[in-house]
């Protein structure tokens, strides 16, 4: 007999690797088949045994992600941050020091060997600053009235990446170009600091859809909340018609608006801000083009997130709304969800009781499930571009997916 020789049914795969019947053969060739049976036999595919954590420090302070693997043969790792690989991460533990904004982001371990390849959950890595903007965002006029009763710090964009945080029990508002040519307005109030991350930066340029002497960076942009709590929100629109303040009164920011082209009593076509002067055949997009928001809090709370003139796409890492845990006080509103090539499409929150898609569908151009947790319902209702337009409410077009299993029917409400 031969010591620690194959069972039966290797016995046969032995015998046709090497010729069933055949009376002499090579030692080399037997010793190379069982060698090979024997690895097949024993070989595991990757897993992510400890994921590595959501972590956030103060500019300019250190943090290591730590993840253990387990697999057979040895797997190779890579770090990657927002679906990209992060240059030299090869290790279970992954350094950042002197974090700085363009450092946040979401953090995944990717495990791959011959038996296969898995990738860790995300983890948020988030800036935190009590200063009005940091990094490349200026300050261009605090505490700003607004017809709404709101007082605004308004913060420019001036390169690929700036955290900013909320004075004073004022709303900070962000401004950028994205990848359609809409001014973009984030707004931001509450605790904790957010971080506008842009891929692909360019500029700064003056607008092309917008009557402006005034120059913006363009981008796609990750949105990460770090430090957050119950008070903290985020909202997310584009500037147009329907949108922008009116200096001649014209149109009423604070008043549903009629039809556009209507000639009705709000009509945002009458909107005579500067800003549309000469652009009477601009063609706006009017959604805000995002990558995906991450919300980490230090309580477990959050208030809300009203982005119905945005959709989340990417083509890899995440796109959506991430913030496993987190609890909503407030509503969750997005335009729509959107991923393609490698991306993952995703809302993971801890619980919220007002979630809708606006206008969108969730039809995924990779095919890939949207990966939920947290949701009781996802309701399908109407939404609107900045520009006033009506977008009817949708049907439902994607699988939704909780740890493996088809939620679907037990959280979508179409209309």
């Amino acid at each position: 007999g031969v010591a620690n020789s194959p069972g039966h049914a290797q016995w046969e795969l032995l015998y046709t690797k090497l010729g069933y019947g055949q009376l002499q053969f090579p030692v080399t060739d037997f010793k190379n088949a069982i060698d090979s049976v024997q690895a097949a036999a024993v070989a595991m595919p990757p897993a992510v045994t400890t994921p590595p954590q959501n972590q956030a420090v103060t500019t300019g302070g250190n943090l290591t992600l730590t993840a253990a693997v387990s697999g057979t043969p040895a797997p190779t790792l890579q770090w990657l941050r927002n679906g990209m690989d992060v240059m030299g991460a090869m290790s279970a533990n992954l350094a950042l020091t002197s974090l700085q904004p363009s450092d946040a982001g979401l953090y995944t371990l990717a495990a791959t060997s011959s038996a296969g390849m898995t990738a860790s959950a995300p983890a948020i890595v988030g800036v935190l600053t009590t200063s009005g903007a940091i990094g490349d965002g200026s300050v261009l006029a605090t505490s700003i009235p607004h017809p709404n009763g709101n007082r605004y710090d308004q913060v420019l964009l001036t390169g690929p990446a700036a955290a900013i945080s909320a004075q004073g029990g004022r709303v900070t508002r962000t401004s950028f170009i994205d990848e359609n040519d809409d001014i973009v307005q984030v707004e931001f109030a509450g605790a904790g600091t957010l971080s506008l991350v842009l891929d692909d930066p360019s500029g700064p340029a003056n607008p092309v859809n917008y009557t402006q002497d005034f120059a913006y960076m363009k981008g796609h942009v990750g949105l990460v909340v770090a430090g957050a709590d119950e008070t903290t929100n985020i909202s997310v629109f584009t500037v147009g018609r329907a949108t922008a303040f009116d200096p001649t009164g014209h149109y009423n920011i604070l008043v549903a608006p009629s039809t556009p082209g209507s000639g009705g009593p709000n009509d945002p076509a009458a909107n005579g801000s500067g800003l549309f002067a000469n652009q009477s055949a601009t063609a706006y997009d009017g959604v805000a083009d995002i990558a995906f928001i991450a919300i980490a809090s230090t309580n477990g709370k959050f208030g809300g997130v009203r982005a119905s003139d945005a959709r989340c796409e990417a083509v890899n890492g995440l796109t959506g709304i991430y913030a496993p845990g987190v609890a909503f006080a407030g509503p969750l509103f997005i335009g729509d969800i959107d991923a393609g090539g490698s991306a993952t499409p995703a809302i993971v929150v801890g619980s919220v009781s007002d979630a809708r898609i606006t206008g969108g569908d969730l039809h995924q151009t990779n095919g890939a499930h949207v990966q939920v947790s947290g949701l009781t319902k996802l309701n399908f209702t109407a939404g609107s571009d900045s520009g006033g337009h009506l977008f009817p409410a949708q049907q439902n077009q994607a699988v939704l997916e909780h740890d493996g299993t088809d939620v679907t029917s037990q959280i979508v409400v179409n209309p």
